[in-house]
């Protein structure tokens, strides 16, 4: 199987947000302009370095959704579902129990950090307690398993690209 991990692009600032929708849901904090401008360049970088996958998955709230639909412009074949597991504070357990239960053989997931890292840690090492892999704002990770499902500690890191680095990547594809 394999992975690709992404961390939804630069999103409004929470302090900003709060002041400017009192009352309204973090969940609900989009992608600036800069961030979807950045998050598009970025994808083309993942469209050249990732096969299609069979589906993507974000988390519900908008930034990861805004970031899912931009990989989803690229990668139209693949659907594109909400899957409440990857929402910001949720147990890691929820994650890891549903990537076991997954079918697909390749399938790109969109959230948030600190939980991307620490999944990514518990699939490389099967350590749920420490993160040893960090996420920027954009930045994907690829991890295959030489078997069907994503299990603890059965993954490979191919890579790990920043957004820096993915913008790099985009630019030379031109």
């Amino acid at each position: 199987m394999d992975l690709l991990i992404v961390r939804h692009g630069r999103a409004m600032e929470q302090d900003e947000f709060a002041i400017e929708n009192p009352g309204q849901d973090d969940s609900l904090r989009p992608l600036t302009e800069e961030g979807i401008r950045l998050m598009k360049k970025g994808a083309k970088a993942l469209y050249n370095v990732f096969d299609p996958p069979n589906a993507i998955w974000t988390s519900g709230y908008q930034r990861a959704r805004q970031t899912a639909e931009i990989l989803s412009d690229l990668w139209v074949s693949a659907p594109l579902l909400e899957v409440k597991e990857l929402e910001a504070d949720r147990p890691l357990s929820e994650i890891l129990d549903r990537l076991k239960k997954n079918k697909l053989e390749s399938l790109v997931l969109v959230g948030h950090e600190p939980n991307l890292g620490l999944l990514a840690s518990a699939l490389l090492a099967s350590d749920k307690s420490l993160s040893f892999v960090e996420f920027k704002k954009g930045a994907a990770a690829y991890i295959r398993f030489e078997h069907a499902q994503a299990r603890e500690g059965s993954g490979s890191l191919k890579w790990l690209l920043q957004p820096s680095h993915m913008r790099r990547l985009a630019e030379a594809e031109r």
